[in-house]
């Protein structure tokens, strides 16, 4: 997995604008709604551990059945859709400022559409833990 800086590019994916959401209570799933409503986003992907095994491609085309990752995690992540670059950066610092509880933010791509979603949030959540293992060393 690598890291891309982000720019300001106004330019739409093709695709729905949509989120997946992993992780969070019927609560929590409802502020993202509300929050989403802002950005014009046209469907709301909400999945379990149930859901984990699906790809993010078949998510977004709309397949909703059971398959299960083995090894999938309870972590939030809001993973977005047919966002323009703008409109992940804007989304994102929403999210930060609301009383949502952070997520893990991913973007689908024509390689990570690809990828199961446990399997996506697992890698995600490694990389998360070794950035701050690598963050305390520089700091030691």
């Amino acid at each position: 997995m690598s890291f891309q800086r982000i720019d300001h590019d106004e330019t739409k994916p093709e695709g729905t604008k949509s989120i997946i959401i992993y992780g969070y209570t019927e609560k929590e799933i409802e502020a993202i709604r509300l929050l989403g409503q802002d950005f014009d986003i046209e469907d709301f992907i909400v999945t379990d551990k149930s859901m984990s095994g699906l790809t993010l491609g078949e998510l977004v085309e709309g397949k909703r059945e059971e398959k299960t990752f083995k090894g999938a995690v309870a972590k939030r992540s809001i993973i977005m859709n047919a966002f323009s670059n703008k409109d992940v950066q804007e989304f994102i610092e929403a999210v930060k400022k609301s009383d949502i509880k952070k997520p893990i933010f991913a973007v689908v791509t024509p390689t990570s559409a690809r990828w199961q979603l446990g399997k996506l949030i697992k890698e995600l959540v490694l990389e998360s833990v070794m950035m701050s293992n690598n963050q305390r060393k520089k700091h030691k």
